[in-house]
């Protein structure tokens, strides 16, 4: 179900993935679903450009479904991270806070609000920086204007005369250059739970080129997006490359691309922790102790890698195409059919963790960690157990669990040392207090054998 141009875009790998895991699919409506008909669904495929409620579902129906139940949108995505401006809003405001942040993401402004903000920033700054400007109600690479000087910054608005607001950040001045040409990375993560967090950053993505070699005085060569490249002679696929390629391109070029990889995973976890409060906001909202456990939500992100090798995380789609190429064998469908694939796996396993989640804690409490139970018969005092499991504690734990069987070609990153990053006192004390958890239980999660690009041939020459 969602908005016609969307279905019509990405309905068929949708099909395709459920068909094979034995689903049988079906076109559904908002005004059924909230009518209560068909409502005995397994899962809710949401396909339009917001948090469903304008073509899928009102929010208050996810305080009603059914717990085996799965929704496919997080509930305040487009608030938090699934828009140019509150993407923003969200990673300036951790940057504040958080100044390490700086490494993975661009400082970022909105005008004409931030104006006097930024101005007294380009003088103090970056005065000699360009600036890329990019209108908050398109997508796609559609309407973007790069600004080769900061002193073109008091005329924003003749190149935008038709719009309120416009977002602004500091445009790459070193790019990593692939035989001369602009590149970025769109990585897949899906989203099992945002509060606590749990993630996984998918194997498989695609590597995006600009259609034109790079010329810093040539705004052409800078736009990497396929919908606006693939229109200058060049096939999603010619523009296009899987990540093994790339990981074998940079490896015979010296650098360590395992790295790379890390980097990036390490870009995406710190942006999402730093949404993590924006998220517990909208839940209160909508029903106090809500934690949006049906929801999951699959995202693209996209990260631009400098003449370092320092990956950065532009921005965030919660509605990433699915629409495949059409021809035959092609990586470009061969990547996106992949994960498709194993995102059905992860998020509708039925397989019981319950025997494995209690040998990992036996485990743990035998390596001398004292874990108590929040409403045992013997209490859970601070000064007797080292943790304290909530009944929400251990669903989460069950579910890491049961998902961690299904990974396949997706990485699970353990958050213990994000969070030291983040947090350089006491963990237990920073702002993300629910993550004591898998800070805790950190020694046995991070005994997942993850499918690294190290054991899959893909990635050997």
């Amino acid at each position: 179900m969602g908005v016609n141009f969307i279905m019509n875009r990405d309905a068929a790998i949708w099909d395709y993935t459920f068909g094979q895991a034995g689903y049988t699919t079906s076109r559904l409506t908002k005004k059924k679903l909230m009518r209560g008909q068909d409502n005995d669904f397994r899962a809710v495929k949401c396909l339009d450009l917001f948090d469903g409620k304008p073509h899928c579902f009102d929010p208050s129906m996810l305080l009603s479904i059914k717990r085996y139940q799965r929704v496919s949108r997080l509930y305040g995505l487009r608030d938090t991270l699934w828009s140019k401006d509150n993407f923003c809003e969200t990673m300036s405001a951790s940057l504040r806070d958080f100044y390490v942040e700086r490494e993975f993401v661009f400082p970022c402004w909105m005008l004409p609000r931030d104006y006097p903000i930024l101005m007294k920033q380009v003088k103090n700054e970056y005065a000699d920086r360009s600036f890329i400007l990019k209108p908050t109600d398109r997508g796609e690479g559609s309407g973007i204007v790069i600004f080769d000087k900061a002193s073109e910054l008091p005329r924003w608005k003749r190149s935008f005369p038709d719009l309120d607001e416009v977002v602004v950040q500091t445009y790459l001045p070193n790019p990593y250059l692939i035989d001369g040409y602009k590149w970025d990375m769109r990585t897949y993560v899906l989203v099992t739970s945002i509060h606590p967090l749990r993630a996984y950053m998918f194997r498989d993505g695609l590597v995006r080129f600009a259609g034109t070699p790079y010329d810093p005085k040539r705004k052409a060569g800078a736009l990497t997006n396929v919908s606006l490249n693939k229109n200058k002679t060049k096939s999603a696929e010619d523009l296009t490359w899987p990540f093994p390629k790339v990981y074998r391109w940079l490896k015979r070029k010296g650098h360590d691309p395992d790295q790379l990889w890390d980097r990036i995973e390490a870009a995406v976890t710190m942006m999402l922790l730093s949404a993590e409060p924006g998220f517990v906001k909208k839940f209160q909202k909508l029903q106090r102790g809500y934690a949006c456990a049906n929801c999951y939500q699959l995202l693209g992100v996209d990260v631009i890698v400098d003449d370092t090798v320092t990956p950065r995380v532009i921005e965030v789609n919660g509605e990433p195409s699915m629409q495949l190429s059409g021809q035959d064998g092609s990586q470009y469908d061969r990547t996106k059919k992949s994960m498709t694939h194993d995102l059905v796996q992860l998020v509708y396993s039925n397989d019981d963790s319950s025997l494995q989640l209690t040998a990992d804690l036996m485990e743990l409490e035998l390596d001398g960690v004292r874990l108590g139970f929040e409403g045992s018969a013997a209490g859970c005092r601070a000064d007797v157990y080292d943790v304290c499991l909530s009944q929400r504690d251990v669903e989460y734990l069950l579910e890491m669990k049961r998902e961690e069987g299904k990974m396949d070609g997706a990485r699970f990153d353990t958050l213990i040392d994000h969070l030291k990053t983040k947090f350089p006192g006491d963990v237990n004390e920073g702002s993300f207090r629910i993550h004591r958890v898998a800070t805790a239980l950190s020694k046995f999660t991070s005994r997942i054998r993850f499918q690294n690009s190290i054991d899959d041939p893909e990635y050997v020459e």
